[in-house]
């Protein structure tokens, strides 16, 4: 998603307003409906589903921030966006409406977006959509601005005949009757759907704080994508793709959760957030042509003050890569974000020795190396992550540790020469970006 990084919420509606007053027109409250279905369209629905709450939390803070005082705004499902405009007039109520929708678009999917992507806000006087009485409420102007709902047009239908066979009154009164050959397929789609892998989910982003421990302070976060089919247990990070994955679903993975950080930064930017943000990238997505031509799609055109907020995580580097191919990647890598950090397992065994893998991703240009524990197996590998973090500090690189629970497993880490800590033991995981916030050293010293 082309994100244009240089839009802000701007409220000059008030300012509008004082415009409108001084020229004489006559003023009264507005009703303005935006459709968001050109959004939807523009994202495609496959894609809705994951980046439907980040796209509407967008379309919410840019709203409120171009709206004044007396003005208010409402969220209508999925499918629209109203605003109520305090004493204005109908000409200044529609140009402020299409500048909001103008800013939307712009804010979600840059210049080239703008152009394909159209609101036509239908605007109304509130006085004509007061409820009986004369009191004006907004559930009489959705009633009136609303195109008749899809199960309401269903209800007027007439009711359909009984099928033959079946005595009348026997389905609404008596034993259901037995389901016929397409409920029964349907029935098997959806049993199947239910035990159906998590590749089918939608990718949803969850954010965990990364603590500096110069600083004391939790300003970076990494994405940790997460899939939910909503019949087991969300999977996060790589695991959630499964042992079957194909190469072309793993690139749809890793860009489907970089584009949602992107959107959640650009979020915390508008909000005035001073943090930063570590995207996950596999070795193979960056080092397929396909990855790499997405990645040469965003990355260059970002602004450098976005990059500057940027870091990869990459992970899935073989052991006994041959060392031209790191370089490749790696270097091309470092020049798009601030901040490249190969991630290692502690608990693997690496066949050419850790002061070679080590030597080898220095020289490669990579600035740091981070030891992922996983969730289920906290303690495990403990003493090879300490030689890991050992390594990289001799060496002059940015030593990270992510996924601790622990204050030992931190303490541990510390001593060896990690500088950077992540994972819940430090807050979160958030649904949103939050503003950077100071960790105190005691979490060192918490009992396992």
């Amino acid at each position: 998603m082309p994100i244009d990084w240089n839009v802000r919420p701007n409220a000059s509606r008030d300012a509008a307003r004082l415009t409108s007053s001084a020229s004489g027109g006559a003023t009264e409250s507005y009703i303005a409906l935006l459709e968001l279905e050109p959004i939807q369209r523009e994202i495609r629905p496959a894609r809705w589903a994951a980046q439907r709450r980040r796209v509407l939390s967008v379309v919410q803070h840019v709203a409120r921030g171009m709206i004044g005082a007396a003005d208010s705004l409402a969220i209508h499902g999925d499918e629209y966006c109203v605003i109520t405009f305090g004493e204005t007039t109908h000409n200044d109520a529609s140009l402020s409406a299409l500048a909001i929708g103008d800013r939307i678009v712009r804010s979600l999917f840059g210049e080239q977006g703008a152009k394909r992507v159209k609101f036509a806000p239908r605007v109304l006087a509130l006085k004509d959509l007061s409820a009986k009485g004369g009191v004006p409420g907004m559930h009489i102007a959705l009633q009136a601005l609303l195109p008749p709902a899809r199960d309401v047009q269903e209800a007027r239908r007439a009711p359909s005949a009984p099928s033959a066979g079946v005595p009348a009154g026997l389905a609404a009164h008596g034993p259901a009757a037995p389901p016929g050959p397409e409920d029964r397929r349907a029935r098997r789609q959806r049993i199947l759907g239910m035990f159906g892998d998590a590749q089918s989910a939608s990718v949803y982003d969850t954010y965990v704080p990364i603590w500096n421990i110069e600083r004391k302070t939790a300003d970076r976060f990494q994405l940790l994508p997460r899939r939910d089919n909503g019949h087991s247990a969300p999977r996060y990070g790589y695991a959630a793709l499964g042992s079957d994955h194909t190469d072309r679903g793993l690139i749809a993975f890793d860009m489907e959760a970089i584009e949602l950080g992107l959107l959640a930064l650009k979020q915390a930017i508008d909000a005035g957030l001073h943090c930063e943000l570590m995207l996950p990238l596999h070795f193979d997505t960056a080092g397929s042509n396909q990855g790499r031509s997405e990645l040469m799609e965003i990355f260059p055109n970002l602004p450098s003050f976005v990059r500057g907020r940027l870091s990869f995580a990459l992970f899935g580097v073989p052991d006994g890569v041959p060392e031209t191919r790191l370089y490749s990647i790696a270097g091309t890598l470092v020049q798009l974000v601030k901040e490249v950090v190969v991630v290692l397992e502690p608990s693997a065994g690496y066949d050419a020795g850790l002061r070679i893998i080590v030597s080898r991703i220095r020289s490669a240009g990579v600035q740091g190396i981070a030891i992922s524990f996983p969730p289920a197996r906290p303690e495990e590998g403990l003493e090879g992550a300490s030689a890991i973090a050992g390594r990289a500090a001799a060496a002059g690189m940015t030593a990270c540790a992510l996924g601790l629970v622990s204050g030992r497993q931190a303490h541990r880490l510390a001593v060896a020469g990690c500088t950077r800590f992540g994972g819940p033991l430090f807050g979160g995981p958030f649904f949103d970006l939050p503003a950077p916030y100071p960790v105190h050293a005691k979490v060192f010293e918490q009992s396992d």
